[in-house]
């Protein structure tokens, strides 16, 4: 088995301000985090690479989380405990950013052109299901957000970040 990192080892390496979210090495040990090309904040504890927001979440908890931590603001380098919530995969994918190639500006929502209708549509368990075609965009917009609401979405899903 690999190497597990316990609260107490961490806390021997570095601090922790749930408020700030930011670590700080204890003492003169060198290194500090870096931000990652996905946006996350990682750092070296004891010559082994680690997501902040797991550590922040073992530093505060005693434990790494069983499943996923979600950055409830969608920022992904705010690593203060009140942003962060465990949770399963599904419902990690109901806290999702907007994808950087969507068109319309709408998660779930896009032109139909042999129609000429906005199609709204959600994705829910892996599956799609429609919404509707719509000849104004936002009739469609608003069918997906009840629909976001029907299906749990969490209320920032799809937003800009």
């Amino acid at each position: 088995m690999g190497f597990e990192l316990t609260q107490r080892q961490l806390k021997k390496e570095v601090s922790y301000d749930p408020s700030s979210g930011l670590f700080k090495r204890i003492g003169n040990r060198g290194g500090s985090g870096y931000l990652s090309k996905s946006g996350y904040i990682k750092l070296s504890i004891l010559s082994y690479p680690f997501l902040a927001h797991r550590l922040a979440w073992l530093y505060v908890y005693g434990n790494f989380p069983k499943n996923q931590i979600d950055h409830i603001n969608q920022c992904r380098s705010d690593n203060r405990i009140e942003n962060l919530r465990e949770v399963t995969n599904k419902d990690n994918m109901k806290n999702s950013t907007k994808r950087i190639d969507n068109k319309s500006g709408q998660v779930g929502v896009s032109w139909h052109k042999n129609r000429l209708k906005w199609r709204a549509f959600i994705t829910v368990d892996g599956k799609q299901i429609s919404l509707g075609y719509y000849l104004q965009y936002h009739e469609a917009v608003n069918a997906r957000k009840l629909a976001e609401v029907a299906y749990g979405f969490h209320e920032n899903h799809g937003s800009k970040k």
